[in-house]
């Protein structure tokens, strides 16, 4: 089974995602972030990314989902230290992780 990943939007930095955000002009981000075209251009980096750096295909993502929602202690996402919080992380995302799953074994 491979895994999947969520992605937080302060994390997306590449040149091809930024084209793509930068095309959409007025679009707001979180309208962005459903738009399977960016998760895909984003997928496809971290699996070159993966593979460049000697990772095995089992060790790539399946699936991406870019999160619009900011990661903050407030949130209940992260700890005041901005570690992860994994369980608060798997509830609230649940519905996305599933989505994710079950597209990848379809």
């Amino acid at each position: 089974m491979q895994f999947v990943c969520l992605r937080k939007k302060n994390n997306i930095n590449s040149q091809s995602q930024s084209s793509i955000l930068q095309a959409e002009g007025s679009d707001e981000f979180e309208r962005l972030c459903l738009r399977k075209e960016l998760n895909q251009v984003l997928l496809r980096e971290l699996c070159s990314h993966g593979k460049k750096a000697g990772l095995e295909r089992f060790e790539l993502p399946g699936a991406v989902t870019i999160c619009p929602e900011l990661w903050t202690p407030e949130s209940g996402l992260v700890t005041a230290a901005f570690k992860l919080k994994r369980k608060p992380i798997q509830d609230y995302y649940q519905k996305e992780l599933k989505r994710m799953y079950e597209s990848r074994s379809a």
